[in-house]
């Protein structure tokens, strides 16, 4: 049982160790073109795109070798807090429909991915959809202030709420009531932090869009 053990604990060691050192190479190129310009995406793109569908593809090959991770193999993981492997995957919005989201919703069946992660990385990186597929775009921290714009089109809503149910996901209406209460209470972990969508503006861009969205701002006085 302790060769078991002990077998197990080096195969996750391994894994991790080389799912990290991928996610360190996706980052070195980045880190690379931030030394040739401030705006290093718009220079450097073709370069990045070309190198990160060579990261994705290794990325697979150590999947299929090791299994999906989960949280259990991070020992230090921080809680809320997506796996930095993850973002891999995120990089390539044009290819992981054919190469990963069926290794994804096979890891999000078994229990070995959140299906919040699940609808960031999905919902997030479709380019082709006609609406926000898991009703992530509704929401959205400008400054600090939170805002939560009410769907009134019940159509699409059922759309994203069919899409969610699928994955186990709360409805879009209960998803942000976890906004709003997290928002308020950040010692309680019911949403991975990626799921907030930050943006931070200049006075000016400020002042304007509190105005315009001034009847979706969140306070506590009309949480509910």
């Amino acid at each position: 049982m302790k060769d078991a053990v002990f077998a197990g604990n080096k195969k996750t060691s391994k894994l991790v160790t080389k799912l990290d050192s991928i996610y360190d190479l996706d980052q070195s190129i980045r880190e690379q073109c931030k030394q040739i310009a401030t705006n290093y995406y718009s220079v450097c793109k073709d370069t990045i795109l070309h190198i990160d569908s060579l990261y994705l593809i290794k990325l697979v090959s150590v999947i299929d070798q090791y299994g999906f991770p989960t949280d259990k193999d991070y020992d230090n993981s921080i809680p809320g807090h997506m796996p930095n492997f993850l973002w891999v995957i995120c990089h390539n919005k044009t290819q992981i429909n054919q190469i990963i989201i069926p290794a994804l919703e096979d890891a999000v069946l078994h229990n070995s991915l959140h299906p919040q992660l699940f609808s960031f990385i999905r919902g997030g990186n479709n380019e082709t959809y006609q609406y926000q597929e898991f009703g992530l775009g509704y929401s959205i921290e400008l400054n600090g202030d939170l805002y939560v714009f009410n769907l009134k089109d019940e159509t699409i809503k059922g759309k994203i709420n069919s899409n969610r149910e699928k994955y186990m996901l709360d409805d879009l209406d209960s998803y942000n009531e976890k906004i709003k209460f997290q928002y308020f209470n950040p010692e309680f972990k019911l949403l991975y932090s990626i799921m907030f969508s930050s943006i931070q503006m200049d006075k000016e861009t400020t002042a304007m869009l509190s105005e315009k969205w001034k009847d979706a701002k969140v306070t506590e006085y009309n949480i509910r």
